[in-house]
């Protein structure tokens, strides 16, 4: 069983208010790994995605890592909120 302790430092790493890859790799925050899908734009040769969420469920954040993955930065990646 986890110590308060130890809960609480695992809870400190959650990236809260945080919407770029880069300050959540620097910080060391806990990160959802969602690379699948940037495999899946590549061999399906996507120009253009769609993303489909409510408020803050990190359409930003995943743009984000969409710019800091070599085959995407040369890309121009927008958030329409």
């Amino acid at each position: 069983m986890q110590s308060k302790e130890n809960m609480e430092e695992i809870v400190n790493k959650y990236p809260v208010g945080i919407q770029t890859f880069e300050k959540i790799r620097e910080g060391h925050y806990l990160y959802v790994n969602k690379t699948k899908y940037i495999v899946d734009f590549r061999k399906k040769g996507m120009s253009y995605v769609f993303l489909s969420r409510p408020r803050r469920f990190g359409k930003s954040l995943f743009a984000s890592t969409l710019d800091a993955y070599p085959p995407f930065c040369h890309y121009s990646i927008s958030v329409v909120v």
